[in-house]
């Protein structure tokens, strides 16, 4: 949705697929009102976060260990 909020910025009106391979499914996005709010909603708290003078504490989870960013969050 981050990506396609940011071509609509750029006056560009596009929709997404989200492939999953392993399960051999694809899903069409679009970026509608509902999404933008909830976007909004995220990069608030993200703004919130970076504006902190430290950074949360980690909550490691089953998901942790294949996440392509955990080198961000255990670094």
């Amino acid at each position: 949705m981050f990506y396609l909020k940011i071509l609509k910025e750029a006056n560009i009106k596009a929709k997404g697929i989200l492939n999953f391979p392993e399960e051999r499914k694809s899903i069409e996005v679009e970026l509608c009102d509902d999404a933008e709010r909830e976007l909004a909603k995220i990069l608030k708290e993200i703004e919130d976060i970076v504006i902190k003078p430290h950074p949360p504490k980690i909550v490691k989870t089953n998901f942790c260990k294949n996440c392509a960013y955990k080198e961000y969050c255990f670094s």
